[in-house]
């Protein structure tokens, strides 16, 4: 049998734990038989009870460490957790709620030993409302092995769900290229790695650019301007054809360029210095932004420091981690063609985020596909409420549950996120439900 409670559950209108009528006791032997389908004598119960309990809405109870089809009790109290009842039908155990305590419902379990208890929540309690849990099983004769499980504690509060359209955000993607005269293996390895990024970028449905500027800042056609490849051309974008080709054509920059590389210095330049004149239209507002700087030597601007640099991908952040930097360049402990460890642009990820990978790797697509995991891949969803714990959020795509790991809540801002490569198909209904 099974007894659910009204919607008045937690109004505190049922009568409290006084004997033993007040317990639903199935046949269960004095001593259980050990075994792999049944639990043993006087063996402890688990009870699962949400944090937080949606006024109007059907919150489960689950318990475990039940025999088959043994019946267990599920009881409440708002006076709080502590010594409780010792009914005399619980064999001389006590409650660990405090009384008065009140029925919430008697579920049965079934083959796997785990029982489950559907308790809606009356819409008109009081929000803030704090009760205890706790379930009983009484076996043996009198009660002498009885059981009981942990107590939870659970709140009642609000519940909403906020509802949007799923749209894929834009990217920018900025090369930094060393053009040094140790770099031309190093550029082709580049030009070759690419395009095993295009299908992610295509599967992500981004709006994308894709530019190329060089490391040296003493050549005066360089400087941060974007390369441009054979039919002038300074960006890619997702209507190019031959994406893999005109790539190639920016990426091989050649090695005429100097020694004192300054990747540092071309980022910043390629918008403070020609954004809105020889680059205009490659940087945009709402898109995030994702640098790349392929070197084998460290950076070696006079006036720029990692502060400096990581205060620059700050300013280009609508939204709280918009901009990253990815550093393939020779790795601190050194590799056999790399000329100087990447220190400052490895210093650079760590604060803001993005891949690192060695600029001696024979293959660099595995560090850009790395990279494209920590995109955004989704515009922010903000939330019309504040929750009151995140770790309760629910995000739903079409109906259906969408892992934790491919979501992110930013509590600065209010807002959810996909990412790690979670890219729904565009005009998808995304629900975000929790308590505030």
């Amino acid at each position: 049998m099974r007894r659910a409670v009204v919607v008045l559950v937690l109004a505190g209108c049922a009568d409290s734990v006084e004997d033993t009528a007040m317990f639903d006791v199935g046949p269960v032997p004095d001593a259980m038989v050990e075994g792999a389908d049944v639990v043993g004598l006087r063996s402890g119960l688990t009870l699962e009870v949400p944090a937080m309990l949606g006024r109007g809405t059907t919150e489960e109870v689950v318990v475990g460490g039940l025999a088959p089809n043994e019946q267990v009790n599920v009881f409440f109290s708002t006076a709080g957790v502590g010594p409780g009842p010792c009914p005399a039908s619980m064999g001389g155990q006590c409650f660990d709620i405090v009384g008065p305590v009140q029925p919430l419902g008697t579920p049965t379990a079934g083959a796997d030993g785990i029982a489950r208890l559907q308790v809606p929540i009356g819409a008109n309690v009081p929000i803030g409302t704090s009760a205890g849990v706790q379930a009983v099983a009484i076996r043996g004769l009198g009660g002498a092995q009885t059981v009981t499980s942990n107590t939870v504690v659970t709140t009642v509060t609000r519940q909403r769900t906020d509802t949007y359209n799923h749209f894929p955000p834009s990217i920018d993607l900025l090369f930094v290229i060393d053009d040094s005269c140790s770099m031309a293996d190093e550029q082709a390895r580049l030009a070759n790695s690419f395009s095993s990024l295009l299908p992610v970028l295509s599967g992500f449905s981004m709006d994308y650019h894709v530019g190329v500027v060089t490391t040296d800042m003493n050549a005066r056609d360089e400087r941060g301007r974007l390369r441009e490849d054979n039919s002038g051309d300074r960006w890619i974008e997702p209507s190019d054809a031959n994406q893999a080709v005109k790539f190639a054509q920016m990426a091989e920059v050649g090695t005429d360029g100097t020694t004192d590389e300054e990747g540092f210095g071309a980022m910043i330049a390629s918008i403070n210095d020609f954004g809105n004149t020889y680059n205009a239209g490659f940087r945009r507002d709402d898109a995030q932004y994702a640098v790349v700087v392929v070197s084998d030597e460290n950076e070696h601007s006079t006036f720029i420091s990692v502060d400096d640099a990581e205060a620059f991908l700050g300013n280009q952040e609508t939204w709280n981690g918009d901009a990253s930097f990815t550093s393939i360049v020779t790795p601190l402990a050194g590799c056999p063609t790399g000329d100087e460890p990447g220190d400052k642009y490895l210093g650079l990820t760590n604060r803001v985020g993005g891949a690192k990978g060695s600029i001696c790797a024979a293959n660099y697509a595995p560090t850009l596909l790395s990279m494209s995991q920590g995109w955004w891949t989704s515009e922010p969803f903000e939330l019309t409420r504040a929750p009151l714990d995140p770790a309760t959020m629910d995000v739903t795509l079409d109906g259906v549950s969408v892992d934790p790991a491919d979501w992110v809540w930013d509590d600065e801002q209010g807002t959810v996120r996909f990412t790690h490569g979670f890219a729904p198909a565009p005009g998808s209904s995304v629900r975000v439900t929790y308590f505030w």
